[in-house]
């Protein structure tokens, strides 16, 4: 039997995860330069006024970005689903919404912003710059907004690289802008931020060419025949529990900033920040996968491929658990060179040497928590994910309160107790919706029987392979009886042995395979082929008149895009994926 083996999907996994990641990176280190940049250029002072701004600005993207989490929802699962349309509504609905609540926020405050910076800050050296910054930044937070959507759809639609090299422009750019616009013409922060906003708006054009070339997801269309409350409506629901996240962020970390710095002082502060900092690198990789369950996983799930979304998952929990325990026990095994590094002096490293070590237990179940979460979202159990968010965040800021009225002094050791508590009440929510329907695996709830018949298999870049399966699939197909049922095996059989001739092998590997996977659905019979490669569409379509002049390169390309009509070729995460579809006639 040809087993289905992770061949495909660990390539696709593994460019994706590398790409968000880099993508992290960069923006981490351009946001380091562009800060020392403008610290020299402007003042010293320019990083607090960055800072103190960030959390107004933070509840502004909050408001405009209430719609997204569904929307991003939607659209892996109908890139999946091969139902363009769908996206391509959504895609519109979200972008017209941003534009409207960006302009709609802007306009509100924008009257206010001198107030607003008095109620931040009433220093006198910080509130001359930040009035000018937070007037400027409007504009950046505009541009940051609305062409930060079309962004997350490239994602979605398998092209990161992308995104990376966009960063990447957008940082240089940026970089000289500050140089220009604060350095020579000397217009302060207020440049600054010009500088973050027009270099975001230029980088963007790097990406219009892939925009036009995928117009049947990013084609503007006419608010008036595009946008629908139903629609609307739809997304704030799915995205409810993200929102409801990110605005207890805020609360959570005022309660815990405030129950560190009032009662265990600035030593205490100084060992919470660099928790955050090794926090931050671990958010790395938490972020590389949660994205890669939001984006990859809603994609195969919108496939129906339930084999390989499961092998997704077990890929990043055994990756996860890999980077948190090391991260762990290097903090467990060296705590003060932890501190030397962050500049402690000897007295301030006896006092860390205990806390780092407690805090170092906190982060598997952290990683844990968040992964379940976003693991629930993606596969649609979003009424438990509202509860997990209420009951999870609520619970933390009690815990938290109570330790400051009673036992502020035990705060390192609760906070992994904490974290392990937390981890558990999620596992028993999950349990009790396992408990309701069976048909979902504790823990992470997969659905174990497939909604339509299916089979998948890897196949080895032989003929003989090829001819194996082949053999081994006929008879599904038979089963299926479908009225194209010839024009199914013929077309397997070309695009399959087309895919063999042309595979370019990679030295170092003797194991590379590519997957078939086969779904019969009520409506649609579909056979999906992944292989990992440069780009190469199989499909070649000509006119009529075109048949005598086809040469023997193309024949047997020419040959299936006449076997089956609705065949669609889309590359993904250095995947060539190739769909064909045959509609079956109604009973």
């Amino acid at each position: 039997m040809m087993q289905h083996n992770e061949y495909v999907l660990k390539n696709m996994f593994g460019s994706f995860f590398l790409a968000t990641v880099m993508s992290s990176l960069i923006l981490q280190l351009g946001g380091l330069t562009d800060s020392i940049v403008v610290s020299h250029l402007v003042s010293p002072d320019a990083l607090s006024i960055v800072r103190i701004w960030q959390p107004v600005a933070s509840c502004m993207f909050i408001i405009i970005g209430m719609m997204s989490a569904g929307a991003r929802f939607l659209s892996a699962r109908g890139i999946g689903a091969q139902n363009y349309d769908q996206v391509n509504r959504v895609f519109n609905n979200h972008l017209y919404y941003v534009i409207a609540s960006a302009l709609l926020v802007i306009v509100l405050i924008l009257p206010f912003l001198d107030i607003v910076a008095g109620l931040i800050t009433d220093d006198q050296r910080l509130l001359p710059m930040l009035r000018p910054y937070i007037h400027a930044d409007m504009f950046a937070i505009f541009v940051a907004a609305v062409f930060g959507v079309p962004l997350s759809y490239v994602i979605t639609n398998g092209s990161p690289r992308l995104i990376t090299r966009r960063i990447i422009i957008s940082q240089i750019l940026n970089v000289g802008f500050d140089i220009l616009l604060c350095g020579v013409f000397d217009m302060g922060m207020a440049g600054a931020s010009l500088a973050t906003g027009i270099s975001n708006l230029l980088a963007f054009t790097s990406l219009l060419g892939y925009l036009r070339k995928n117009s049947k997801i990013f084609r503007l269309r006419h608010p008036a025949k595009i946008c629908s409350i139903k629609q609307y409506r739809e997304c704030f629901s799915i995205g409810l529990p993200i929102l409801i996240s990110a605005l207890f962020m805020p609360a959570m970390s005022f309660t815990m900033n405030s129950l560190v710095v009032n009662k265990l002082g600035a030593d205490g502060m100084y060992i919470f920040t660099i928790y955050f900092q090794i926090n931050a690198i671990c958010m790395l990789a938490l972020s590389g996968s949660n994205t890669a369950i939001s984006n990859i996983g809603g994609i195969l799930l919108g496939e129906e491929d339930f084999d390989s979304f499961r092998m997704l998952t077990r890929r990043i929990f055994h990756l996860l658990t890999v980077v948190m325990l090391t991260v762990s026990l290097l903090i467990l095994l060296f705590p003060d060179l932890l501190a030397r590094i962050f500049g402690a002096d000897d007295a301030l490293i006896d006092e860390c040497r205990t806390p780092f070590r407690l805090l170092s237990m906190a982060f598997l179940p952290n990683a844990f928590s968040e992964t379940l979460s976003v693991l629930y979202f993606v596969q649609g159990h979003h009424k438990l994910c509202r509860w997990i968010e209420i009951v999870t965040n609520l619970g933390t800021i009690g815990i938290i309160a109570l330790m400051a009225l009673y036992t502020p002094q035990l705060l390192w050791h609760i906070l992994p107790i904490t974290s392990w508590l937390l981890l558990l009440v999620i596992l028993g929510m999950a349990y009790v919706a396992h408990r309701k329907n069976s048909l979902y695996s504790w823990p992470t709830l997969q659905n174990t029987v497939p909604s339509n018949p299916a089979v998948t298999f890897s196949i080895p870049y032989t003929n003989e392979g090829v001819a194996t399966f082949l053999g081994k699939i006929r008879p599904f197909i038979e089963a299926c009886e479908l009225p194209d049922g010839m024009a199914v095996d013929i077309a397997l059989e070309e695009l399959l042995y087309e895919i063999v001739e042309t595979h370019e092998p990679q030295n170092s590997k003797t194991d590379e395979t590519f997957d078939v996977r086969i779904i019969d659905k009520e409506k649609e019979f579909t056979a999906v082929v992944k292989s990992k490669g440069p780009l190469r569409n199989p499909i070649y379509k000509y006119s009529d008149e075109e048949v005598a002049d086809i040469d023997e390169n193309n024949l047997r390309r020419a040959i299936l895009s006449r076997l089956c009509k609705n065949l669609n070729h889309k590359y993904m995460n250095g995947i060539n994926c190739i769909y064909l579809n045959y509609q079956r006639n109604k009973v």
